[in-house]
């Protein structure tokens, strides 16, 4: 069953060198955010990780990943991706673990 009070997500990874991985966070349409825990050290791995992860708890992607910053060298240092909530979608806002917690 589709739950009218879940809207569409925009997630973000950020390489973070000074804790060598990578941080996430979830953007909602009434602009407010919350990080989520990713175990992945590169933002390839944490595309796949938080992917997965978004698909479980019933979102579709809308597009595909999104290069928002790069550093001196032309290395990929922040990205983002829209998810569109399907059938029977949880509110990622209310869940209170992300990906990397296996849930």
């Amino acid at each position: 069953m589709f739950n009218p009070q879940v809207g569409a997500v925009q997630v973000w990874l950020r390489l973070n060198e000074a804790r060598f991985g990578v941080t996430g966070s979830l953007a909602f349409e009434d602009e407010t955010g919350r990080e989520v825990d990713v175990d992945s050290l590169s933002i390839r791995g944490a595309e796949r990780e938080i992917t997965a992860w978004m698909l479980s708890q019933g979102y579709k992607a809308a597009g595909r990943w999104q290069t928002e910053a790069e550093d001196q060298d032309g290395n990929v240092m922040e990205v983002s991706r829209l998810f569109a909530p399907g059938p029977g979608s949880k509110d990622v806002n209310a869940v209170e673990v992300g990906p990397a917690d296996g849930q």
